[in-house]
């Protein structure tokens, strides 16, 4: 099997996620036996609460998952945003009771976004990224936090 970068692969037994950063030719193994490839889900307006929605206010990024948020309970959560641009992976580490959001210090470079829900799997981000009134006005859900910091 060739592994290729940025690809991830889950056990099927422990639930461990793992992404290849090398190009390789070997079985992923963990627990016995061999690990799961996991497929990027296009994300649409369709797959709330799952679609990761990106808004760009200058040189920062914010990711938020799901117009309304997504659940964030240890059984059923995001686990993490990453912002893959070309040449970097930048990732936040969410934990249960956090906002399933995070924010990126980017730049104005061409971004793929992807979120990995422990439910569900990874979704990838569709289209372009919203501005800050855009978002407003289609009803996307800003923290408090994120409304002090547009202020």
């Amino acid at each position: 099997m060739l592994t290729r970068p940025l690809e991830l692969y889950k056990c099927p037994v422990c639930d461990t996620v793992v992404e290849i950063v090398n190009e390789l030719s070997l079985e992923l193994v963990c627990c016995g036996p061999p690990m799961v490839r996991l497929e990027e889900q296009p994300a649409s307006p369709d797959s709330e609460p799952h679609a990761p929605i990106v808004i760009r206010d200058g040189d920062r990024l914010c990711v938020r998952i799901g117009a309304k948020g997504h659940p964030m309970s240890v059984n059923h959560r995001i686990c993490w945003i990453e912002v893959v641009t070309d040449g970097a992976v930048h990732r936040q580490i969410l934990s249960p009771g956090q906002a399933p959001q995070a924010d990126f210090a980017i730049g104005d470079e061409d971004v793929t976004v992807r979120a990995y829900c422990n439910r569900h799997g990874l979704w990838r981000s569709f289209g372009s990224a919203l501005t800050p009134d855009q978002a407003a006005s289609s009803g996307v859900y800003v923290s408090e936090t994120q409304r002090a910091a547009a202020g």
